[in-house]
């Protein structure tokens, strides 16, 4: 396979060879796991070639600038994590986040999710309004009909991601990018907002639900947004900065898990009206 670059004239450049491989499962059911594939050539050319695939470079016209590479840290992989010995912790934390020179993939960016997501084993929000929790699911769901619109049971210690491993692990994610110099730039999202904020679905509010067009009470948009603020500030509290925040993740998808659908009339008035206000009276608001 030829992948052909056409560089800006001037350029001196040889050409490279990128080896790659690939994990696949096909229609037929079979599969291939890290399978050696033909290497990717990278070459100069003074012109495209007809009927073959390229990638054209420009140097002269710049965008914007690209943040940084990285991942998600969820449950699943703190829990994973947490159970490893201290070296090893030190080791998955260097191939990751330490400089290609020390032997790491670089990364500079992460994202957090606010509450549960598809990588939890339960679900669980920082804000139950002293709902009575299921055992079995974890979550406060059901007949419940407490609300807490100002907040007042908010857990800003966030214990549960401390106990999961989570802040643990983005603290030394953070640590060792800052050796590099850098700062580690942190977004968070929600896949779902706590159940008693959302309109019932099927008859149930419950995270693992979404009613349509969108998921969240209108009467319920300022505390949601104001959860958003308790967050970042309960992280600030342990030391973690955030660099943004999403609205949603995949606000057009609710496919068995955590989820929250939105229309982009609904985002739009969400962000406006309350996120926006919330962010500038809070305390966090130079940080996004």
């Amino acid at each position: 396979m030829l992948l052909l670059l056409l560089p800006q004239a001037g350029w001196a450049w040889m050409p490279q060879a990128l080896e790659w491989t690939q994990t696949a499962l096909y229609k037929d059911g079979t599969t291939d796991l890290l399978k050696s594939m033909p290497p990717l050539v990278f070459m100069p050319m003074p012109e495209a070639p007809e009927g073959s695939p390229f990638l054209s470079i420009d140097a002269s016209t710049t965008y914007q600038q690209i943040l940084g590479f990285g991942g998600a840290f969820t449950e699943a992989s703190a829990i994973n994590w947490r159970r490893l010995t201290s070296e090893e912790q030190a080791e998955v934390i260097k191939l990751y986040f330490a400089s290609p020179e020390e032997g790491g993939h670089g990364y500079a960016l992460g994202r957090v999710p606010i509450n549960s997501c598809d990588f939890s084993p339960k679900s669980y929000s920082f804000d139950d309004a002293t709902c009575p929790i299921d055992e079995t699911t974890g979550r406060a769901e059901g007949s419940c009909s407490k609300t807490d619109m100002e907040l007042e049971h908010f857990d800003e210690s966030v214990k549960h991601d401390v106990d999961s491993g989570m802040i643990s692990m983005i603290k030394q994610a953070y640590d060792t990018v800052a050796r590099r110099g850098l700062k580690l730039s942190l977004f968070a999202s929600p896949w779902s907002p706590p159940a008693w904020m959302k309109l019932p679905a099927w008859g149930q509010q419950s995270m693992l639900l979404s009613d349509s067009p969108n998921c969240l009470m209108p009467s319920m948009q300022r505390p949601w947004a104001k959860y958003f603020s308790k967050f970042i500030e309960a992280y600030r509290q342990h030391g973690i900065h955030m660099w943004g925040v999403t609205v949603q993740n995949e606000p057009e998808a609710a496919v068995g898990w955590e989820a929250c659908l939105y229309n982009a009339s609904f985002m739009a008035a969400f962000v406006r009206e309350d996120r926006k206000s919330t962010r500038l009276n809070s305390s966090h608001s130079q940080d996004l």
